[in-house]
């Protein structure tokens, strides 16, 4: 990151575990904290899901990468998608997790999911920059 970047956290971070539950706590954003401490106040954690952040957030500066990677349902990747592209800052890219068919994951197909949701926005205008088994890189237009 730039010295002037921000790290922007998205995740409800919910309690996973009964254990969790009980005692008000999620490992999940514990381990996120401990990840990012190298960035202190450079990182902010967002802890709402995915497509209310991006609708809500307003974030400065503007992300020039938004990872994707919550639920893989068609729906859920396709609002992501939407939401978080007149977000980015010029030139920003939009990372998708398992959104491409790869040999490792025979499960993904391009008829289904974040495989579906991709495809569409492919036809429709975005680039695909560059892509790693099934994450997959794309520019919006």
């Amino acid at each position: 990151m730039a010295p002037d970047d921000m790290l922007f956290l998205v995740d409800p971070y919910p309690a996973r575990l009964r254990a969790e539950h009980w005692l008000g706590f999620s490992g999940t954003r514990a381990i996120a904290r401990r990840g990012v401490e190298r960035f202190g106040g450079r990182a902010r954690f967002v802890e709402l899901d995915s497509l209310e952040a991006a609708r809500t957030l307003e974030p400065e500066p503007r992300p020039v990468l938004v990872f994707v990677d919550a639920r893989h349902d068609y729906e859920a990747v396709r609002s992501d998608l939407l939401a978080w592209a007149p977000r980015l800052a010029d030139g920003g890219v939009i990372a998708v997790h398992d959104a491409m068919p790869c040999a490792p994951r025979p499960d993904l197909r391009d008829e289904a999911g974040a495989c579906r949701a991709v495809g569409e926005v492919r036809a429709s205008g975005w680039a695909l920059i560059a892509y790693a088994e099934s994450l997959a890189l794309l520019a919006p237009r």
